[in-house]
């Protein structure tokens, strides 16, 4: 199951911080112990169904979500557009554990940006941004018919 989860958890190319203000809201940059997404690596894709593995742990922490927005053609975020959301909120901090279980064959293949959102009691919001992410649904749908013919499929690097 883990080998499983492994080929089909790769999501990311790329990895930054970044805190953004929004709606007035205080903005902290958030150290990597506190808010992460450390897992999938970066210049990876994904497919199917996987765990994001991370950090949502700050002092007086009220909740924290996963968000993605399609990126331009040029791997840039686009200004002003917006995020939409992945997961539900969570209250419960996590520390190196799995933020969320994400299904990519509910967006079209392409490439995007995930963002995890931390906020506050308070209302200071903490981030951190992977990007790009290629999300390549053929692929999976490739594997998953090899494996329903009875055929092995072959690995296939998924960071460079």
């Amino acid at each position: 199951m883990r080998r499983l989860a492994l080929l089909l958890i790769p999501f990311l190319l790329f990895v930054s911080s970044v805190a953004v203000a929004q709606d007035g809201a205080s903005v902290q940059n958030a150290t990597t112990d506190t808010v992460t997404i450390s897992w999938p690596p970066p210049v990876s894709e994904v497919w199917g169904s996987g765990d994001v593995i991370g950090t949502a742990s700050v002092p007086n922490m009220a909740y924290y979500y996963l968000e993605y927005i399609t990126l331009n053609d040029d791997l840039t975020i686009p200004q002003n557009a917006p995020w939409l959301p992945a997961t539900v909120a969570s209250t419960a901090p996590v520390v190196d554990g799995s933020l969320a279980t994400l299904d990519t064959t509910t967006v079209p293949d392409g490439l995007y940006a995930l963002r995890l959102t931390v906020t506050t009691q308070d209302n200071q919001l903490f981030y951190d941004v992977v990007s790009p992410i290629r999300v390549n649904n053929i692929r999976f749908r490739a594997v998953m018919a090899s494996i329903g013919q009875g055929q092995t499929p072959v690995p296939q690097p998924t960071s460079a």
